[in-house]
């Protein structure tokens, strides 16, 4: 290469025209097309389209490149174009940071409740959405709504809201501490992830490393909504917000609720003690017991009381060992990670009914309870209902290190279930007073001696309310025929129950009580019949070995009158010829 080229680039323009140019003179060629297509088609395809088919050939020959290739083009002439002394950063939908960036990008941008495109659909989507309660300041456009039906209160519950979400490959811009940063989100495409992509001026990112930093902070710290998230592969994925339950509307034992929500709160506040001591600042609790008992219940309270999120995991959402290691590394922020269900591990491992499409194994586990891969901080929660299939290696401390067992309902819980739903007016919402309150406490005793202890879980308990309140309003009973159903339904309620309990045993595939009685018995019928015919097979024998013994002395008896029969024929015989010789 010359040194004028590269003193002066206009010449490399100038070689590249001169070849593109001698490129469509060849390709205008007929000779080419006929050496291409062949010349019987060539010949044809000008009988129709005259000495336009070249043409025609020709846009159809580079239009697929130029539909495969004007992207990238455009992508790399905007970049040659714009400025140099721009940084960009790309964040993932992958990861949990973009929920959290998206979400403040969104709420601090300058283009909330002003959208000249938008989509609206039901629900909260994935939080960056603006809904009527979002227009309350907006004195104009509420003066032109006077008219309308809806509602912008937002404690108002009356209908489904409607929100508004910015639209795909939607771009942002907002200034921050003097500097403009440009925030493209960019939705999945077959060649692209969904992500963010983050533009500001600068000579290298430090800057804007640190304002996603500021703004990761600022959401973490302010927000007051708490979410759920669900495994999903290997990555997290925003589910809803988490729905509001105070620790009052959950009914365990006295002191487990205390015991579990002080372990946590200690553990929370402990973590320069775990690290001065060179323990990992990792908690394990197991919640186990039968279903409806309050494992998912507990947590939900839980995560509202300490401002947690919930972030659950299922084995079937769980595709191996290698996922559950990425899952654990990247725990949302401010997170309890729940893994539901994990004796079916377990039954998985011994049952071929119970196998799972998941190839997430014990071992894997073990290696990632106890390797580096969860954050600091982290706690697990794990659920099941059957604590006798677990491997002991799961259980020691350092893998779970709090057991609580949630069982069917005691006295206790019987009684807070029936004040939760019977300590306020049904028709004013007001607490019960004076001669009415010590009335419901004579239906409290008699609803507590009806329920067996230890025997129904407070989930069903608390079906068996709805139910009957819901009967209550539907029929518009008097409070006395309240009172009375309340207490005369529960036989039939038991009822149903051990029903719902056969039909839930028989899917899954479990013998009843009644069916294992009929099989003992007939294992019972089958052994004594067993015996009995080895009895007979014993006595048989005996009377074949006697038989056996007869006929030997039968025969030894005959043997001997044969010999003696033998001897005095002898003798006679003999007798003659002693007398001739005599």
């Amino acid at each position: 290469m010359a040194v004028t080229d590269l003193i002066n680039p206009s010449s490399h323009i100038g070689n590249a025209i001169n070849i593109l140019l001698t490129f469509l003179e060849k390709i205008s060629e007929e000779n080419v097309w006929k050496s291409i297509l062949g010349e019987r088609l060539v010949n044809l395809g000008q009988k129709y389209f005259g000495n336009d088919f070249v043409a025609l050939s020709l846009a159809i020959y580079i239009a697929p490149i130029l539909k495969t290739h004007w992207q990238n083009l455009i992508d790399m002439l905007f970049k040659k174009i714009r400025n140099t002394d721009t940084v960009s950063v790309k964040i993932f939908s992958s990861n949990t940071l973009y929920n959290n960036i998206s979400k403040y990008i969104f709420e601090h941008g300058p283009s909330r409740g002003r959208l000249t495109t938008g989509v609206a659909e039901y629900g909260s989507g994935c939080g960056n959405y603006t809904s009527t309660d979002f227009y309350d300041d907006d004195d104009d456009l509420i003066s032109q709504f006077s008219g309308s039906t809806v509602k912008t209160d937002a404690t108002d519950d009356s209908g489904i809201k409607v929100n508004l979400l910015p639209p795909p490959n939607f771009v942002e811009e907002l200034t921050y501490k003097g500097h403009v940063i440009s925030a493209s989100f960019v939705e999945y495409s077959e060649n692209v992830s969904e992500h963010i992509e983050l533009t500001m001026r600068g000579s290298d990112t430090r800057l804007l490393h640190m304002f996603i930093q500021e703004w990761s902070i600022s959401y973490n710290t302010t927000t007051v909504t708490k979410y759920v998230y669900r495994a999903n592969g290997c990555c997290w994925n925003y589910e809803r917000e988490l729905p509001e339950r105070s620790l009052e509307s959950v009914h365990l034992r006295d002191g487990q609720k205390e015991k579990l929500i002080s372990d946590m709160e200690t553990f929370r506040n402990r973590a320069n003690w775990y690290r001065m001591r060179g323990i990992p600042h990792r908690r394990g609790y197991l919640l186990y017991g039968p279903p409806g008992t309050g494992k998912s219940s507990i947590i939900q309270a839980i995560a509202n009381e300490l401002n947690l999120n919930v972030a659950f995991a299922s084995l079937s959402g769980i595709g191996g060992n290698d996922m559950l290691t990425s899952l654990m590394s990247d725990l949302p922020y401010n997170s309890i990670m729940v893994i539901e269900d994990i004796d079916h591990l377990f039954t998985s491992v011994t049952s071929k009914a119970g196998a799972t499409s998941s190839s997430l194994t014990m071992s894997g586990l073990l290696n990632v309870l106890d390797g580096l891969q969860s954050q600091e901080g982290t706690m697990i929660f794990m659920t099941c209902n059957n604590i006798d299939i677990i491997q002991p290696a799961l259980l020691r401390p350092g893998r779970i290190d709090r057991k609580f067992k949630l069982d069917y309902a005691a006295p206790e819980q019987i009684r807070d279930t029936f004040w939760r739903f019977m300590s306020l007016d049904d028709d004013t919402s007001l607490p019960l007073e004076d001669e009415e309150r010590k009335r419901v406490e004579k239906i409290a005793d008699q609803f507590e001696k009806l329920i067996p202890v230890d025997h129904i879980t407070t989930a069903e308990i608390q079906g068996y309310f709805i139910e009957v309140l819901l009967s209550s309003k539907a029929y518009e009973w008097t409070k006395e025929q309240l009172y009375t159903e309340l207490l005369d339904r529960v036989p039939q309620f038991l009822v149903q129950v051990e029903l719902d309990r056969k039909q839930a045993k028989k899917h899954a595939g479990e013998k009843l009580e009644e069916e294992e009685k009929n099989d003992e018995e007939e294992k019972k019928d089958e052994e004594e019949k067993k015996d009995e015919e080895e009895n007979k097979d014993k006595e048989e024998d005996k009377v074949e070995e006697k038989d056996d013994k007869v006929d030997v002395n039968d025969t030894e008896k005959n043997v001997e009158e044969t010999e003696k029969v033998d001897e005095k024929e002898t003798e006679k015989k003999n007798e003659p010829e002693e007398k001739k010789a005599e």
